[in-house]
Parts: structure tokens; C-alpha cells; sequence
């Protein structure tokens, strides 16, 4: 149902920078899963609150709130939260949220029998991270994306940057976390806004600066 896909998007439309509130309490699509009444519905709107909140809503409206909050509270540590942050370049404000692609290397890893400190480097090397940077000019994106990709990643940016039929667009960055380290450290030496980006990026991804999301 329409519903469910909107649940499944919900780490896409973090995007957007504004806070999402899910209200999905009892509703029909779950009675359509369960087979159940709308008084019955209690552990479907439990399950569907705990799979919203791991995939980034920030807020929940719900006709059970004693049930609900144990079930958010339990969620939320588990997908430990996400990070953003805004800043201003050259007097323009600028949002750098993170995006989590995938986590399953490190259990591989360690089944392996890779030691600790070998699973934190190669799981970093690894694992896709997103950064989402909601505004830079075309110039400055298709920059982005000639030297992500020059490190083995990606950065997905407005088709009609390619012939200049817009002047800005959203980017986002796809990579490793070794790739956006390196990304960062090139963006540094490139003209002033995109040094300064850099520098914000360098803060974000060794976790000294962005904060983590209210929900």
C-alpha cells in the first residue's frame, strides 16, 4: 500500500531537512496486514511506530502513548540516531545530514575473526555513507561529483546541472567513509566556499561537530 512505501522512504525524505511526524496509530493499512478491528490494533501500531522511528521520524502521533514511548525509546537507541548539522559559507546557510546506507560488515567481520581494531578500519572503508548537502551552485556540485568520483564514490546532483539549465541544486555524496575523508581533504584546497565545505565536513565526519537529531 501507498502507506508502507511511505515508511520504506522515510530515510529519503530526512532530506527535505524538516522534521517528519508519522502518524500511523490503528490505521487501515494495518488492520489490512493483521486482519484486526481498529481495537485491536495495538501491537501492529507498535511494530509500525519501531520500524518509523529506526528509519528517521522525528515525532509520532499515537492514541497510545504509555505503549508508544517504551517502544520509540527502545527504537531510537537502537538505530543510535542521526546526525545533522546547518552552517553558513559565504553567507548562504548550508544543511550537511547524514544518511546511513548500510551496517552489517562489521558482524561479518567479526565472524570472520578479524581483531577489533582491523573491523573498525575496514568497516569504515566499507560501509556506504550518505551525506546529504541541501544547496550548492552547479559549478560547485559538478565539482563535487568530478572529485568523489575520482575516489572511487559518487554524488548524485540535479540532471540539469549538466548543461546549466539550473544555478543550484541539492548533492548527494556516496561513498566510504575513507573516500569522504579523502573527498574532504580535496575540497580544502579548492576556492573558498567549497574549502570551507570542506572543513565543515572534515568536523562533521570525525563527529567533533552536527548534532544528533531530536526525535
Amino acid at each position: 500500500s501507498l502507506n508502507i512505501e511511505i515508511i520504506r522512504c522515510l530515510p529519503a525524505m530526512r532530506c527535505l531537512g524538516r522534521p517528519i511526524l508519522v502518524g500511523i496509530s490503528r490505521k487501515s493499512f494495518i488492520g489490512e496486514i493483521t486482519g484486526k478491528d481498529v481495537k485491536e490494533r495495538l501491537w501492529g501500531s507498535l511494530a509500525a511506530t519501531s520500524i518509523s522511528v529506526f528509519l528517521g521520524a522525528h515525532g509520532i502521533r499515537t492514541h497510545d502513548p504509555e505503549e508508544t514511548r517504551d517502544c520509540v525509546k527502545v527504537s531510537e537507541e537502537i538505530s543510535r540516531g542521526y546526525r545533522s548539522i546547518k552552517s553558513e559559507i559565504d553567507g548562504h546557510e548550508i544543511s550537511l545530514i547524514e544518511i546511513a546506507l548500510g551496517d552489517h560488515v562489521k558482524y561479518i567481520l567479526n565472524f570472520i575473526g578479524v581483531d577489533e581494531e582491523g573491523i573498525e578500519i575496514m568497516s569504515r572503508k566499507a560501509k556506504p555513507i550518505g551525506i546529504f548537502i541541501d544547496r550548492l551552485s552547479t559549478p560547485e556540485a559538478l565539482i563535487c561529483k568530478q572529485e568523489i568520483l575520482s575516489l572511487g564514490g559518487d554524488a548524485g546532483i540535479n540532471k540539469g546541472c549538466i548543461d546549466f539549465e539550473t544555478s543550484e541544486t541539492g548533492v548527494l555524496l556516496i561513498g566510504s567513509f575513507s573516500q569522504l575523508k579523502l573527498f574532504s581533504e580535496k575540497l580544502k584546497r579548492q576556492g573558498m566556499k567549497l574549502r570551507e565545505l570542506g572543513k565543515i565536513m572534515e568536523g562533521f565526519l570525525n563527529g567533533e561537530i552536527g548534532k544528533k537529531e531530536w526525535r
